[in-house]
């Protein structure tokens, strides 16, 4: 039997998520829904994926959250 010696490189395109800490909403009110934009930069020469988890049941008493695309691709050097 031979062997074969296989040498492996793993990368990970890095991104960035702005606003990075927290959004701030201020005063919000039942039934008026506000509305915040997250954006994922990817800075990388790499394509970066993404994918939205599904909302905690017990986090909707804070607030729900939505997004057009739940998953997809982010092409390298843009967002």
């Amino acid at each position: 039997m031979l062997a074969v010696p296989i040498k492996a490189e793993c990368l990970v395109p890095k991104v960035k998520v702005n606003p990075s800490d927290y959004l701030e909403f201020d005063e919000c009110f039942l039934n008026h829904p506000k509305t915040k934009k997250i954006e994922i930069i990817n800075d990388d020469i790499l394509k970066a994926k993404f994918e939205i988890m599904p909302q905690e049941d017990q986090s909707k008493r804070i607030a729900i959250y939505t997004s057009d695309l739940m998953s997809g691709v982010i092409n390298p050097k843009s967002s």
